[in-house]
C-alpha cells in the first residue's frame, strides 16, 4: 500500500490501522519525501468476524526464517484488537490437508 503524506500524518495514519483495523505495518519505505510504502501483510492475512468482540485471524506469517500458517482467535481490548492463546499453528505444506478436512465437515 502507498501512503502520501508528512511523517506525521503517517504516524497518525499507521496508529488507525492498528487500532481499528489490528493491523500492523511489518515494513515501511520511503520511496521519495512524502511517499512511503506500506508492508501490512494484508495479502497474506484473512479474518473472519466471530462476534461483535472477536475475530478468527488466518495468516501466513514467518518465524525465524521459517513460514508458517497461524489460526487465531483475536479479541477486542478497548480499541485494540489482541491474540488470544486459543489457535493453531502449522506448516504450509499441511495447508491442503487442513482446507480438505475442513471441506469435508462442510459436506
Amino acid at each position: 500500500m502507498i501512503f502520501e503524506g508528512n511523517i506525521q500524518q503517517l504516524k497518525f495514519y499507521l496508529k488507525h490501522l492498528k487500532r481499528d483495523r489490528g493491523i500492523t505495518a511489518r515494513r515501511i519505505e520511503e520511496i521519495r519525501p512524502g511517499q512511503y510504502r506500506i508492508e501490512t501483510g494484508a495479502d497474506t492475512m484473512k479474518e473472519i468476524q466471530k462476534n461483535t468482540l472477536e475475530k478468527i485471524r488466518i495468516e501466513k506469517r514467518e518465524y525465524k526464517g521459517r513460514e508458517f500458517v497461524d489460526i487465531r482467535t483475536y479479541y477486542l481490548d478497548g480499541n485494540e484488537w489482541k491474540p488470544t492463546q486459543k489457535g493453531v499453528t502449522f506448516k504450509p505444506d499441511r495447508l491442503k490437508e487442513v482446507v480438505r478436512a475442513l471441506k469435508s465437515l462442510e459436506e
